[in-house]
């Protein structure tokens, strides 16, 4: 009894001592390393929000919106992007210098001040410059881009914005409306059945015509010389039927 005693209280003692090193150790670590949202760096002195009408298409009309909130001043803010991305590779972008006035589209020969007037075009981007918006007071500055794609984005493309500052802080690239869809058109399956169909049509009315006409009539070799003898026995003299 005294023997089991023993070895219980060696197995409570060894339990006690293995849980405070647990304990400490993660005291230790607590003390030691912030908590995850802490160690994240953070940028609460810039914020952004955009959205975009419009869509993805040739010829169509899209108008996209930026507000930003930067604590220094919107002085601050040295770029808003607005990108067409197809899977991190930047197919058009067109960038605004809100304390300079600049717009600039990538691509394009030279570029226009935003709201003295102007057309600019890159890859799929055409932007005039004098229907750019722009409200500045304070910490607040706020963007209205009006863009016309001049070609099909590629299906998945899409557009995204970034808003950075002269700290260069950035709130990274954000998304804006959904992908580009894919182009619509025939299918090789509906291509095919189309083909069938017609194959089996033109065969069908092939031989409703071809039933309807008359066959052609056959020459008989004897039944010519049949009639070139009695021709030839009519014409002789005496001869009578």
């Amino acid at each position: 009894m005294r023997r089991r005693y023993s070895r219980a209280m060696r197995r409570g003692l060894r339990g006690g001592i293995f849980g405070l090193v647990l304990v400490s150790a993660a005291g230790a670590a607590a003390m030691a390393s912030p908590t995850a949202s802490a160690a994240q760096p953070t940028n609460p002195g810039l914020t952004a929000s955009g959205q975009v009408v419009g869509k993805l298409e040739s010829g169509r009309n899209l108008t996209v919106t930026v507000s930003v909130v930067e604590q220094q001043g919107w002085q601050a803010i040295t770029a808003i992007d607005i990108a067409l991305i197809l899977r991190g590779r930047t197919l058009d972008r067109v960038t605004l210098d809100p304390a300079h006035a600049i717009l600039t589209v990538t691509g394009a020969d030279q570029p226009e001040a935003a709201g003295l007037g102007g057309v600019i075009s890159g890859a799929f981007f055409r932007v005039d410059a004098s229907e750019v918006g722009l409200e500045a007071r304070g910490t607040r500055f706020r963007t209205t881009i009006p863009i016309t794609l001049l070609a099909d984005p590629p299906a998945g493309a899409r557009l995204y914005y970034e808003v950075s500052d002269r700290s260069f802080n950035s709130t990274g690239l954000r998304p804006l409306g959904s992908p580009a869809p894919r182009a619509t058109g025939f299918s090789w399956g509906t291509l095919v059945v189309a083909a069938l169909v017609a194959l089996l049509a033109g065969g069908f009315l092939g031989s409703v015509f071809q039933s309807k006409r008359r066959p052609p009539q056959r020459l008989s070799v004897y039944g010519a010389v049949q009639r070139g003898l009695d021709r030839e026995r009519s014409a002789q003299p005496g001869s009578g039927p």
